[in-house]
């Protein structure tokens, strides 16, 4: 995860999909993690944006997600990008899935 200039990987923080939106935060069992680490959230209807980024396998492989609303970004670094694109759109999230480079900036910018 990362927001702002704070980065957590896998397995120290966790994506979550809910019925009306999404939870990135530290794993439960990072006790440590809980306090440094941000809870970012965002409803579906929300995000302005949700984009593939990093294009090296297994190194980096992230999910940029843009609130419409505030214009905050989060990305969530995870091996399982195909998998877990595919069950965002499930819910009806307007995903693209083609990978960009990612870069360290603001994306709204």
């Amino acid at each position: 995860m990362r927001i702002g200039w704070y980065t957590a990987t896998r397995p120290l923080v966790s994506l979550t999909l809910f019925s009306e939106g999404l939870s990135m935060e530290a794993n439960k069992s990072r006790h440590l993690l809980r306090h440094a680490v941000p809870v970012w959230q965002a409803r579906y209807d929300d995000l302005a944006e949700v984009q593939a980024v990093g294009k090296v396998p297994l190194i980096a492989t992230g999910i940029r997600f843009r609130t419409a609303s505030t214009g905050e970004w989060a990305v969530f670094w995870t091996s399982e990008r195909p998998r877990v694109l595919q069950a965002l759109s499930a819910h009806g999230v307007d995903v693209k899935a083609e990978p960009i480079r990612f870069r360290y900036t603001d994306p709204g910018s």
